[in-house]
């Protein structure tokens, strides 16, 4: 596949009222399919004074046109700008997005009658859609309603845990159903506290968007995999060579386990003893994630017991003081 088109998703949206397929339409009216993109940017460039200052751009690209002429700025929708100077933090971004999409509603039914095109002298109507959101992960994420890329529910396609990201074997993965996404993602907008939302959100990793009211929008099928930062950025490679240890220079393993990209200091008997002592004397799952996380204790500290454990390393800080706590809890502990 090189393009949009060639997924096969678009020629399938039907108008429900007509049960007729979108795309191509007939010939007295123009269709039209947009992808929508999110970013932030600094409008002082570099010249801040260190201070950070963040705009919030939302831009319509039109698909119909070439792949040679569609990412031409001339040929870019700039549908807003959200001056800052912070971005708009998580469900923020919510309140003007809506304003796109009750412009998107009126395109797609009755759509929009123009007096004179070039191909219709007389006139014609138009319609269009919206499908996929091209963004990096974060903005991505936020403007369709999933959780964070280090969330517990990290991915956009499947429910995988992120205790589970080493696991490759994608008949594991199990799907996420956009009906249930749906559901949540409305109990979350209807929740009557802010507390209600925040455990939807913790339990599912879905909040609303105001995308979710275009009745053709799939969340799961038009979000899409940001490959830019992958290949552009070089993290791919990086991926490959440090993460996973294919390199000419590194010896050769199973791949069942992280290696990391430099060896990590092991810390004194001393200081495991002690954190293991902390591990063993913990009066709950609580108490235990607290003093892992603060500042006394090491990351490389965690790692080693982990590796010592035949736990899982891969992670922050956070994330590996969370995967000792389960370890104890199921294991040790039956009490924690």
């Amino acid at each position: 596949m090189e393009d949009t088109w060639d997924v096969g998703h678009l020629c399938k949206i039907l108008q429900k009222k007509k049960g007729e397929r979108f795309l191509p339409g007939p010939t007295d009216e123009t269709r039209l399919a947009f992808s929508f993109s999110i970013d932030s940017f600094n409008p002082y460039h570099m010249k801040e004074a260190k201070q950070t200052v963040s705009s919030t751009a939302l831009w319509l690209i039109l698909l119909n046109l070439p792949l040679h002429l569609r990412y031409r700025p001339e040929n870019m929708f700039l549908a807003g700008i959200i001056p800052g100077p912070r971005k708009p933090s998580l469900s923020d971004i919510n309140h003007s997005i809506r304003l796109l999409v009750d412009v998107l509603l009126e395109f797609f039914d009755p759509g929009v009658w123009y007096s004179r095109t070039a191909r219709h002298m007389h006139g014609c109507r138009v319609r269009a859609i919206l499908v996929s959101v091209v963004s990096d992960m974060p903005a991505a994420r936020q403007a369709g309603g999933f959780a964070s890329p280090t969330a517990t529910f990290f991915c956009t396609r499947c429910n995988l845990k992120i205790q589970d990201i080493e696991n490759i074997e994608k008949c594991d993965w199990p799907g996420r159903d956009v009906g249930q996404h749906v559901r949540v993602a409305r109990k979350w907008r209807d929740a009557q506290t802010s507390e209600e939302q925040e455990n939807l959100f913790k339990n599912h990793g879905i909040r609303w968007s105001p995308l979710l009211d275009l009745p053709y929008w799939d969340p799961i099928l038009f979000t899409a995999i940001e490959p830019m930062h992958v290949f552009d950025a070089g993290l791919f490679q990086t991926h490959l060579r440090q993460v996973w240890g294919i390199d000419p220079t590194a010896s050769s393993g199973d791949g069942m386990t992280s290696q990391p990209a430099k060896a990590i200091a092991r810390p004194s008997a001393a200081e495991l003893e002690k954190w293991y002592d902390v591990i063993r004397t913990a009066r709950s799952p609580r108490d235990l994630q607290e003093q892992l996380n603060g500042r006394g204790c090491a990351r490389d500290t965690l790692w080693h017991i982990c590796k010592d454990q035949d736990l899982r390393r891969a992670g922050n800080k956070s994330q590996l003081a969370t995967t000792i706590v389960e370890w104890v809890s199921h294991f040790m502990r039956p009490r924690i």
